[in-house]
C-alpha cells in the first residue's frame, strides 16, 4: 500500500473514537433530515386574490358603401365593405351597423338602449375648447340583452351631404379651429349583471374625415371593456420539501452507517493498525519532501578497490541531512532513492530507506527525464557534486 493508505491508516487508528463519532453524528443528522422531510407535514401561509364574479363587454362598427356609377375600377351596385376609404362620387353613401354585446360569469339581464349620433364640430390643437358643433339623430335601437345576446344598430347617411354641410357651416362661422365628425352611438344599460344592479351610459366614436373626393372612416376595430369582482383570501399551502432534504438525508445517513460499520470492522479485523516499518517508511517520506533542496540525485559509477572510503551509516535522513549541512556538504541519492551518500573527505556517510518506503509516494519528488536534477541545485547531480570538490563513488 502507498504511503497514502498508510497515513490514512495511521490518522484513523490515532483518532478512531472522533472519526466514529463523527459518522455517528452523520447517522443522527441524516435520520433526522429524512424524517423531516418525509413525514413532516409543513405548510405556510399565502394570500391570493380570488375572483368572485366577471363580465366583460365588446362593441364593434361594421360599414361600407354601395357604388352607384361605373369606372374602370368600380361598377355600379358593386358593394364596397369595411374600406378605410371611399370616393364620394362613387359610393356616396355610407351603411353602417354597430353591435354590442356582453358576457357575464353569473348571469344578467339589462334593458339596452342605443342611439346613434352624427357629430360635426370645431375645436382647438389642444381639443378642449369647442368653438362650434351641429348633431344629428341618425338611428337607434333598443331591446332586453342577456349575456351572448347582441344588441345590433343599423345607420346610413350621405357622406357627400355631410361634407357639404360641415364645410358650409366651417364657411358660414368663418371661425378657427379644426373639424371632426363622427358617428357616436350612446348605450345605456339597465338591469341587473352577476347579481349587480346596473346603470350606466358608454358612449363609442366612429371617426370620419374628408379629404377632396374621399372620406376615410378611422375604423380602430373592437371596443372592449371589462370588470371583476375579487376578494383576499388566506390558505394554507403544503410546502414540499428542498432537494437538499429530500435527497442529502438520506445520503448523510447512508454514509454515516456505512462508514461507522466499516471503521468499527476494520477495527477489530486489525485493517487499522500501522506496523513499525510503516511508521518508519511514513517518517522518511516526511524528512525526505522536507529535505528535498538539499538532496542530488545521481547514478553510482562501479566501485573499485582504489575507490573504497571509510563508511558510516546514519539511521535516518534526517540526520545524514545534518551531517551534510555540518560539512557544507550535498546529500546524494542514488538508484531512484534506494540510498543516499554524503561524501567528507575519507569518510562517506550513508543512509538506507525502509522496505515500506520503496513504494511509489505522492509526496516523492517526480522523476522521469530530470531525475538527476534538482531544482534547488541549478545543475545535475554529477555537476554539482563538482563544484562541492569531491567525487561520488
Amino acid at each position: 500500500m502507498g504511503s497514502g493508505g498508510i497515513r490514512v491508516r495511521s490518522v484513523v487508528d490515532r483518532y478512531y473514537f472522533a472519526v466514529v463519532g463523527v459518522a455517528l453524528i452523520l447517522v443522527v443528522v441524516g435520520g433526522v433530515t429524512t424524517y423531516s422531510a418525509y413525514t413532516a407535514n409543513e405548510t405556510e401561509t399565502r394570500n391570493s386574490t380570488e375572483v368572485l364574479s366577471s363580465w366583460e363587454s365588446t362593441a364593434e362598427y361594421d360599414h361600407q358603401a354601395t357604388a352607384v356609377s361605373s369606372t374602370r375600377t368600380f361598377s355600379a351596385g358593386e358593394t364596397l365593405a369595411d374600406r378605410s376609404v371611399y370616393f364620394r362620387s362613387v359610393a356616396p353613401v355610407l351603411d353602417g351597423e354597430f353591435e354590442y354585446t356582453y358576457t357575464a360569469s353569473e348571469g344578467g339581464d339589462v334593458t339596452a338602449n342605443a342611439t346613434v349620433e352624427l357629430v360635426a364640430k370645431s375645436v382647438d390643437e389642444s381639443g378642449t375648447t369647442e368653438y362650434w358643433q351641429f348633431t344629428e339623430t341618425v338611428a337607434s335601437n333598443g331591446t332586453g340583452l342577456g349575456p351572448g345576446d347582441v344588441l345590433s344598430v343599423s345607420f346610413a347617411r350621405n357622406m357627400s351631404e355631410v361634407a357639404n354641410a360641415v364645410e358650409d357651416e366651417r364657411r358660414a362661422l368663418d371661425g378657427p379651429g379644426t373639424t371632426e365628425t363622427y358617428f357616436r352611438t350612446t348605450v345605456s344599460l339597465r338591469g341587473t349583471r352577476n347579481g349587480q344592479t346596473v346603470d350606466q351610459r358608454r358612449t363609442y366614436r366612429l371617426p370620419v374625415t374628408f379629404e377632396d373626393n374621399v372620406y376615410r372612416v378611422n375604423d380602430t376595430g373592437p371596443i372592449r371593456y371589462d370588470n371583476q369582482t375579487t376578494e383576499q383570501a388566506t390558505r394554507s399551502v403544503a410546502v414540499p420539501p428542498g432537494p437538499l432534504r429530500r435527497f442529502g438525508g438520506p445520503l448523510a445517513l447512508f454514509v454515516g452507517i456505512v462508514g461507522a460499520i466499516g471503521l468499527v470492522v476494520s477495527r477489530y479485523t486489525g485493517r487499522l493498525d500501522v506496523s513499525e516499518d510503516e511508521r518508519a517508511s511514513l517518517a522518511y517520506r516526511r524528512e525526505r519532501a522536507e529535505f528535498d533542496e538539499w538532496i542530488t540525485r545521481v547514478r553510482a559509477p562501479p566501485q573499485t578497490v582504489e575507490d573504497a572510503e571509510r563508511e558510516v551509516e546514519t539511521t535516518t535522513l534526517a540526520g545524514l541531512v545534518d551531517l551534510a549541512i555540518d560539512t557544507d556538504r550535498r546529500v546524494l541519492e542514488l538508484d531512484a532513492g534506494e540510498r543516499y551518500v554524503v561524501h567528507d573527505g575519507d569518510v562517506r556517510y550513508t543512509f538506507e530507506p525502509p522496505e515500506a518506503a520503496t513504494v511509489t509516494d505522492p509526496l516523492a519528488p517526480e522523476g522521469g527525464d530530470d531525475a538527476g536534477r534538482n531544482p534547488a541545485d541549478g545543475g545535475t547531480a554529477e555537476q554539482k557534486s563538482g563544484s562541492d570538490g569531491e567525487r561520488p563513488d
